[in-house]
């Protein structure tokens, strides 16, 4: 122990001489001289950064002009790389803090054209450009032309993180599927804004580029992401590799996983999956008991009927749960669940009610209609609405005087149904008070009643279908026409005549096809003078109509139309032909081409107007002695194969 201390003492005292060697040496070093001759050597890469961080004090205080006037004397062609990327980055922010962000890019040019390639200064530069960058218009920088393809999936992290929306739209353009691994690990981000986009720019890549990475991420254990893995396999359709996972995910501990599961199984109409889904009608949280209702609704399974029954039976369980079974069965048409639904009309809660009336009324079970007419009556809420409607889809003729006392209803949601159901039962008996009913009701019911006036063919509307095409909403004006083409009296055809000019380009399409449809040559003046519509589609759909009506008398009004070089011309031509007066129309152009003002349009209509009847006349012009009229006119005759008319050797050079 003493031999120990001794040493350690020794070395100590050796330590103690070092320094104060050292010390005697650098107190009697001479300090080098410095003179005007001679001043002192500070390297320039030293100095050039001195000036940057000056710069950046300049900018802090809004001295940018000075700072960016700095910077630019920093920046000369034998800067170093290092001290001319924080140049440049200096002189950036201080541009665009005078707003001149075309010189800004203009410096970002010089810097990547200089090789400056610092990843975090052309970001930084990006970013303060974010409204100039861009590849909308040709005199600005593109991004591709900045961010080489390896930064491309770096980039997009880096504006996500900002939240640059508009350099991320950017960037998510030249994401390519060789940059799906690194995008889709971003599922994993704690910032939630990058996990959110990473999942929306999955449709960019291939399904084999996206899907391995996402597999790598399914035992992760934040159930937010492996939710966002669920999400993404039902997005992609993934059945093969998706559907193992997703069975998995059934059973994870977290609800939301075993929720997106369902639904995302439910989105690949996962029909092999009824055996994994049944279980889960079970399952504790409410939310994923209705979700697997809902997809197995969807997915007509047969055998999950008696569990959706028992669920929509039992009062105790959760009501919107009750309701997801209730529609799952009348999605599915489980018409052997009618017996089980029909109490449900007298349960005490009325959504149970109202979604056991549309299932009963889909199913066809006309054994309900007795209760069905008992709920309208005595009980209150959505479910009497449902109740009336459904009464229509069972037939329930003897019903329809209930239907009508109904059109007074204080519910306007009962009134609709029972309108609609009216109309579903053709009621005539019924027609005197929906044109009463149209008369007080102002609002969008009105298309229900104009609807149902229409399936009851109810030619005593008419006065009162017709004003209505002067109500400003279209939808209204579209319904008023449809009826008035069901109804087909001389005085619906006059209001689809008046139709005819409507505000709406569809509706004037719609009375158009109707009058076509009922034959109503009397509107042939008024569809003629639809030919010069600039409306796309509508002239072809008048030609057609009269090519239906044979309108001999309308061809004088076609001809008009195809010696018009800038108009439907060729429609026009096509239009003669199919009418067989295709000699009438050759007239018109033979006139056209002998006074000199034939175009390559007129010939095109005269190759559509050539047939047996006009081959003659295209022999005529053949033989001419202008060239100008020669040449086109036999090489009409060579392209309807008429060689074997005798054509004259003639010299058809020009």
């Amino acid at each position: 122990m003493h031999r120990r201390y001794v040493i350690l003492l020794r070395c100590l005292l050796l330590v103690l001489l070092l320094g104060a060697f050292i010390a005697v040496l650098l107190l009697f070093r001479k300090p080098p001289t410095i003179t005007a001759d001679k001043p002192a050597q500070i390297p320039e890469a030293t100095l050039s950064l001195s000036k940057v961080c000056a710069a950046e004090n300049l900018l802090a205080q809004g001295k940018a002009p000075q700072a960016a006037a700095i910077c630019r004397e920093i920046i000369q062609p034998g800067t170093p790389g290092p001290v001319a990327t924080e140049a440049y980055r200096c002189l950036i922010k201080a541009l665009v803090a005078q707003d001149l962000k075309k010189e800004a890019m203009a410096a970002l040019e010089e810097a990547l054209n200089r090789g400056v390639k610092d990843f975090d200064f052309k970001c930084e530069a990006s970013i303060a450009l974010s409204d100039r960058l861009t590849a909308s218009k040709p005199d600005r920088l593109r991004f591709k032309d900045v961010f080489s393809e390896e930064e491309v999936p770096k980039a997009w992290q880096k504006f996500a993180e900002n939240k640059r929306i508009y350099l991320l739209a950017e960037a998510t353009l030249q994401l390519k599927d060789n940059h799906a691994g690194e995008v889709i690990s971003l599922l994993a981000s704690p910032d939630p804004f990058v996990a959110k986009r990473s999942m929306d720019v999955m449709e960019l890549f291939r399904p084999e580029a996206a899907i391995p990475p996402i597999l790598k991420l399914a035992d992760h254990p934040n159930a937010e992401v492996r939710m966002k893995v669920a999400k993404l396999m039902g997005r992609l359709r993934a059945k093969e590799q998706g559907l193992p996972l997703l069975r998995n995910y059934l059973s994870d501990e977290n609800q939301g996983v075993r929720l997106a599961a369902v639904e995302a199984m439910d989105a690949m109409d996962a029909k092999s999956e009824e055996e994994s889904l049944v279980p889960l009608l079970d399952d504790p949280s409410v939310d994923v008991r209705r979700a697997v209702a809902k997809a197995l609704g969807k997915l007509k399974s047969t055998q999950s009927v008696s569990d959706l029954v028992q669920t929509a039976t039992v009062p105790e369980v959760d009501r919107s749960l009750r309701c997801s079974a209730i529609k799952a069965l009348d999605e599915m048409n489980a018409r052997e669940s009618a017996p089980s639904l029909l109490p449900l009309l007298h349960d005490p809660q009325d959504p149970i009610r109202y979604n056991a009336a549309r299932a009963l009324g889909h199913f066809g079970y006309k054994e309900a209609i007795p209760d069905l007419e008992r709920l309208v009556k005595e009980k209150e809420g959505l479910s009497r609405a449902a109740a009336a409607r459904a009464l229509g889809d069972l037939d329930a003729r003897e019903c329809i005087p209930a239907l009508i006392e109904l059109l007074d209803d204080l519910e306007s949601s009962v009134r609709e149904s029972a309108v609609r159901s009216l109309g579903t039962l053709r009621a005539t008996e019924a027609q005197n008070q929906l044109i009463a009913f149209l008369e007080v009701e102002r609002s969008a019911r009105n298309e229900t009643v104009v609807w149902a006036l229409g399936e009851i063919h109810s030619a005593k509307a008419v006065p009162s279908l017709v004003p209505l095409l002067q109500t400003p909403n279209h939808e209204t004006r579209k319904e008023v026409i449809k009826a008035l083409e069901k109804i087909g009296s001389p005085e619906a055809i006059q209001g689809l005549i008046l139709a005819l000019d409507d505000r709406s380009t569809v509706n004037v399409g719609l009375a158009v096809a109707s009058l076509g449809k009922l034959g109503a040559k009397e509107a042939i003046p008024e569809l003629e003078k639809l030919l010069d519509s600039h409306t796309i589609g509508l002239p072809e759909a008048v030609m057609d109509v009269l090519v239906e009506f044979d309108a001999t008398q309308s061809v004088s009004r076609l001809i008009e139309v195809m010696v018009n070089p800038h108009g439907l011309g060729h429609a026009a031509a096509q239009t003669v032909r199919r009418m067989d007066q295709e000699e009438v129309g050759m007239k018109a152009l033979v006139e056209l081409i002998q006074s000199g003002k034939a175009g390559r349009h007129v010939w095109k209509k005269v190759e559509i107007l050539a047939s047996e009847r006009t081959i003659p006349t295209i022999l005529e012009l053949s033989q001419d002695q202008d060239p100008r009229i020669r040449l086109p006119a036999l090489e009409i005759l060579r392209k309807n194969k008429a060689q074997e008319t005798v054509v004259p050797e003639t010299n058809t050079a020009p």
